[in-house]
C-alpha cells in the first residue's frame, strides 16, 4: 500500500474527519472501532435510512519485522512502522468515504449505488458478504442464483 504511506495524521483525527464528513452529508448515526486481534477497523453509519458498514483490514505487525532494505527492526521500530501502516489505512478509508460522497453530491451516482457493497442487510451482513459467495457459485456452476434468476425488474 502506497497511499498515505508517510502520513503523520493520527488515527483519531482520521476517524474524526470521517465522522464530520458523514455528518455534513446527512448521516444521523455513526460508530467507529477497531480490533487488533481480528486486524480490522470499521465505521458504521446511517444515512437516508440506509445502514452502511465499511471495514478495512489493518496490517499485521509481522509485515513490518524487516525493513524494505532487509534489516530486522527493533520492537520500538516495529511498533512505529505498524502504527504508520494503521494511520495509512485510516487515511485511505477517509479518502474512500470522501470520494463516494462527493460523487453522490455531484449527481454522478446515488448513495445506494456507491455504498451498495457495504449496505447492511437485515441479518447484519453486508450486501457484499451475501452476494460474493453467490457470484462465485454462479461462475462455477454457470447458473444464476435462485433469487436473481426469478426476480424481475420493472421498467
Amino acid at each position: 500500500m502506497t497511499y498515505a504511506i508517510d502520513t503523520s495524521v493520527p488515527i483519531e483525527r482520521s476517524k474524526q474527519q470521517i465522522e464530520m464528513l458523514l455528518r455534513r452529508y446527512g448521516a444521523d448515526e455513526f460508530q467507529s472501532g477497531w480490533s487488533i486481534e481480528r486486524r480490522l477497523a470499521w465505521v458504521h453509519f446511517r444515512m437516508k435510512a440506509i445502514y452502511v458498514k465499511l471495514t478495512v483490514t489493518l496490517p499485521s505487525k509481522s509485515d513490518y519485522h524487516v525493513t524494505p532494505g532487509g534489516k530486522i527492526r527493533t520492537e520500538k521500530q516495529l511498533d512505529s512502522a505498524w502504527e504508520q501502516g494503521c494511520r495509512a489505512r485510516w487515511r485511505a478509508l477517509f479518502l474512500l468515504v470522501q470520494a463516494k460522497l462527493v460523487a453522490v453530491e455531484a449527481w454522478a451516482t446515488s448513495l445506494e449505488k456507491e455504498f451498495l457493497a457495504d449496505v447492511v442487510m437485515a441479518d447484519g451482513t453486508t450486501a457484499s458478504e451475501w452476494i460474493v459467495p453467490q457470484l462465485t457459485e454462479m461462475y462455477r456452476s454457470g447458473r444464476m442464483p435462485a433469487l436473481a434468476a426469478t426476480s424481475t425488474v420493472e421498467r
